[in-house]
């Protein structure tokens, strides 16, 4: 029997936009670029544990936070749920957004608390532990692959400022279009939207909260 070849290894570093992802070695971020480091979790690349299926679109759909004024960003408050939460909020944080507060799953949450970066993150693990008040710039839902459950979206809408966005991202791109009509529907402006391996991202503004998803 002819032993099967090893797993060609995956990327030493990934650049989304203006975030550099280095998942081993010492390749160093370009001019405008952010580093988020994620050596921490064994090189394991793109198919490491702390990447859920669509990760990579949270990054996707932070990196134009890049061209907000420094001094604005560093108060833009962000909250991530879901899939994907820990990389959306080490991605915010290294784009110098903040404070950022994250509800990952069980397993993904233990992996980001071993990470240097989750020193400057609020990690919960629901929602009963947001601070009372709690109003974002950005509220992001993972979705891990799969359609997204819209009774979250819902309650991701209450966190949101006026004008706030809600980022869905990580559910498979054939929905995309049933799921801007279900949103628009619902008093949904879309302001972005992207694709990665047969997934999807987008994001947008409820015209009128009291409404959305009602």
């Amino acid at each position: 029997m002819t032993p099967q070849d090893p797993p060609a290894p995956g990327p030493e570093a990934l650049a989304i936009g203006s975030v550099l992802l280095r998942f081993r070695g010492d390749r160093r971020p370009g001019e405008g670029e952010a580093l988020v480091d994620l050596e921490t979790f064994g090189g394991d690349g793109l198919d490491g544990p702390f990447l859920p299926a669509g990760a990579l679109l949270a990054v996707q759909a932070l990196h134009p936070l890049a061209d907000v004024d420094p001094a604005e960003r560093s108060g833009w408050r962000i909250l991530a749920w879901g899939p994907g939460a820990g990389l959306a909020g080490l991605t915010a944080r290294a784009l110098g957004a903040g404070p950022v507060h994250v509800l990952p799953g069980e397993e993904e949450a233990a992996l980001l608390r071993r990470h240097p970066g989750a020193a400057g993150l609020h990690i919960h693990a629901g929602w009963e532990e947001l601070p009372r008040g709690l109003a974002v710039h950005r509220a992001l839902q993972g979705c891990g692959g799969i359609e997204p459950d819209l009774e979250t979206t819902r309650t991701l809408g209450r966190f949101l400022r006026p004008e706030g966005q809600i980022v869905l991202f990580g559910f498979p791109a054939a929905s995309l279009e049933p799921l801007l009509e279900r949103l628009g529907g619902a008093s949904f402006s879309l302001r972005g939207a992207g694709f990665r391996d047969g997934l999807a991202w987008l994001g947008g503004t409820p015209l009128s909260p009291r409404r959305f998803l009602r």
